[in-house]
């Protein structure tokens, strides 16, 4: 209850009160069994999954003594999300993009940056790709991975009739793995 109060940003009154009952909850249950990182208390909820959850609302020492209460007790430890809103290079606005959208969506990363798609385009050369037949923008993680060589054929192809893909072909011709002699093959 006191993580969704945080998450949904509760006030600070209603987040107080909740804090009130988690230790009110608390101390009642450690008088009465101990420490949630007892042995005991272990093993009691070793088949619960929430254990790890638990057992974290006690900083203990080396011995297994309670040396504080975590700090849920006393003071938030989540804040809500806040979407980004503005970035300082294209290099965020590309990060931010693949966090939030989990692709290149230079539309979103130029409401970012504050510039044209065609000068973070500049900016990224050699970071993101345009991917020749859907025409989509691909990371270079994404583009430089995967059938390689296929990726070269359909780049070259492109790139005599669109220069915008000839830097694809130089890229793609940097990793693309070494051809192996029948001497290197093995089979098991």
């Amino acid at each position: 209850m006191l993580l969704n109060m945080q998450l949904e940003d509760a006030s600070d009154h209603e987040i107080q009160k909740q804090m009130a009952l988690l230790n009110q909850q608390y101390d009642r249950f450690s008088e009465k069994f101990g420490l949630i990182n007892s042995a005991g208390n272990r093993r009691a909820f070793s088949q619960d999954s929430s254990y790890y959850l638990l057992s974290s609302l006690e900083v203990v020492d080396e011995d297994g003594k309670l040396e504080r209460k975590a700090d849920i007790f006393t003071k938030r430890t989540i804040q809500k999300s806040e979407p980004v809103t503005s970035v300082d290079t294209a290099v965020e606005a590309l990060s931010v993009s693949m966090g939030e959208k989990a692709c290149v969506d230079l539309d979103y990363m130029s409401e970012l940056y504050g510039k044209s798609k065609e000068e973070i385009c500049e900016e990224l050369h050699g970071l993101i790709f345009k991917e020749p037949i859907s025409e989509c923008w691909q990371t270079a993680d994404e583009y430089l991975s995967g059938n390689v060589r296929e990726k070269l054929k359909t780049a070259i192809t492109f790139a005599e009739n669109h220069l915008e893909f000839a830097s694809n072909v130089t890229y793609l011709k940097q990793v693309q793995p070494k051809e192996l002699t029948a001497s290197e093959i093995g089979v098991r």
